[in-house]
């Protein structure tokens, strides 16, 4: 990882460590992670993954550069263009293998819908790299996870999620951002750089959040899951 990403994250190992530990994806790797969960998991994404790409969007229109644009139309295009599809495809084919419905796909969830919440407001208020600081968790986090678990237990499912995240070509699109990252934070402040680890943080604590939804299936009050 490039310095600036690991700077970010060396005062925030308290929520960075328990992320990587992931008892979710874990539970992926060696098979025993029921259908039901990943089901809700995976329709809470989808519905998260759109509100990602428009704050991508948000930080292309706010790039004053031509490599800042060209950084977030290409992170931009691995979302909508790789990951909406892949996901829908994950959805699809875990409903085949008997995934029971609890309404993951009815709405955000709480954790969810104040991740993208987060987001869309860094995007709206923040700088591009107030938006790259926010958005840097959930990338980097990914890969961390799914690499511990390169020989995972076969599964008609999981095991294509730990391997793309965990893979090379998704470490190169990784290395990448990190990269960028490095270029256009050369000098900043200690003001600015205790901002930016603020951004690293909450964006850590809200992956943890959301994988913890996927065990819990947790929706809003007022909402039953479907039984």
């Amino acid at each position: 990882m490039g310095h600036f990403a690991d700077l970010l994250r060396a005062t925030n190992d308290d929520v960075w460590n328990p992320l990587v530990a992931n008892p979710f994806v874990a539970a992926m790797a060696d098979g025993s992670l029921p259908p039901d969960n990943f089901r809700f998991y995976i329709e809470q994404n989808i519905q998260y993954l759109p509100q990602y790409a428009r704050t991508l969007a948000l930080g292309a229109a706010r790039a004053t550069t031509e490599a800042e644009l060209q950084r977030f139309t290409r992170s931009l295009n691995q979302i909508v263009n790789v990951e909406m599809d892949a996901n829908r495809r994950l959805r699809d084919r875990i409903i085949e293998l008997g995934a029971v419905d609890h309404g993951g796909g009815d709405g955000m969830a709480p954790a969810c819908q104040g991740y993208a919440g987060y987001l869309i407001a860094t995007a709206a208020t923040g700088s591009t790299v107030d938006i790259m600081a926010a958005m840097l968790p959930c990338a980097w986090s990914y890969h961390v996870i799914a690499a511990q678990y390169p020989n995972p237990t076969s599964h008609p499912v999981y095991t294509d999620w730990i391997t793309f995240f965990g893979g090379d070509e998704y470490a190169t699109y990784l290395n990448k951002l990190v990269d960028e990252l490095d270029e256009v934070v050369c000098d900043v402040s200690e003001a600015d750089l205790t901002r930016l680890r603020g951004h690293f943080r909450t964006g850590a604590r809200f992956e943890r959040l959301f994988w913890e939804m996927g065990f819990t299936m947790e929706r809003w009050p007022d909402q039953k899951a479907k039984s």
